[in-house]
């Protein structure tokens, strides 16, 4: 319960459309330079919440309809 009344502040402050947390899980949806923010903010989000958020790239997943779009970012590289 504490870990999430900490990461509530912070997934309030996403700017994507769609932000789901349930307990160590977060699901965002929206525009692709949003939600790359938003993965950016998620793991600068130390400071903030006082955990160490780490996300499992393994576990991470891209729905898109056009991947060539994130070829060229960093912030995607190991997401499935």
């Amino acid at each position: 319960m504490e870990f999430c009344d900490a990461t509530h502040p912070l997934l309030t402050s996403l700017q994507s459309t769609v932000k789901i947390g349930f307990m160590d899980n977060i699901t965002i949806s929206g525009k692709l330079k949003t939600v790359e923010q938003d993965i950016i903010t998620i793991m600068d989000s130390q400071t903030e919440t006082g955990l160490r958020l780490k996300l499992n790239s393994a576990k991470c997943k891209i729905i898109t309809d056009d991947f060539t779009r994130i070829d060229n970012t960093d912030t995607f590289r190991d997401f499935i």
